[in-house]
């Protein structure tokens, strides 16, 4: 079995879409991409939606991050491909 985590979605906090034609509450992956939201929901997979209510109670910090960095695992490789991708190095994970 396949499971899939995807961060989206806001259940008990206010959301992170500030547009003018908006009303605050969405959260920005679901907002801005709602026919893929639709579609990883329905897709009869194993998925766990990770809540932007998630960011609130977990503080992230440089500590944080060095800490997970020696932690070797298929989600710190993930963190690092995704960080370096987007210019960031090694320091961070």
């Amino acid at each position: 079995m396949i499971a899939l985590f995807g961060w989206g979605g806001a259940v008990d906090v206010k959301g992170n879409v500030a547009m003018h034609d908006h009303n605050g509450t969405a959260e920005w992956n679901a907002y801005w991409h709602p026919k893929a939201t639709h579609q990883l929901v329905h897709s009869g997979l194993d998925v766990m939606l990770v809540p932007l209510d998630a960011t609130n109670s977990l503080p992230v910090s440089w500590e944080f991050l060095n800490a997970l960095a020696e932690k070797p695992n298929r989600g710190v490789r993930f963190g690092r491909a995704v960080l370096g991708s987007h210019g960031y190095g090694n320091s961070i994970l």
